[in-house]
């Protein structure tokens, strides 16, 4: 992942072809076979979306970088039923975290 200046979002990689939103969800869920909870504060998840998708984003100086395209594909998987949403409280309150996230799973339908 290149590292940019924290205050523009710009591309984190340089490969990778535009894939369409069906073909985000559809990797967002394969990657929860092997960690079955994602949120966007997942900092390993966040990372291999955007290196995945080539996606834009912010680099942070801790915790997970900002990609507000994942995001929206989450919500996207959640609106079409393919995943699963819950809210969790964070007890971290420190400056920059949020006090909860969405965390979402796989819909066993």
């Amino acid at each position: 992942m290149k590292n940019k200046d924290s205050k523009t979002d710009k591309p984190c990689t340089l490969h990778g072809v535009k894939r369409s939103l069906l073909d985000k969800i559809a990797w967002v869920a394969d990657y929860m076979k092997k960690e079955k909870f994602v949120d966007v504060l997942n900092a390993e998840f966040v990372d291999a979306y955007i290196n995945e998708f080539s996606a834009m984003c912010r680099i942070t100086n801790y915790g997970a970088n900002k990609c507000p395209e994942l995001g929206k594909t989450l919500k996207a998987g959640y609106d079409n039923g393919t995943l699963e949403r819950g809210r969790v409280g964070l007890t971290c309150h420190e400056q920059g975290f949020p006090n909860w996230v969405y965390v979402y799973e796989l819909n066993c339908i």
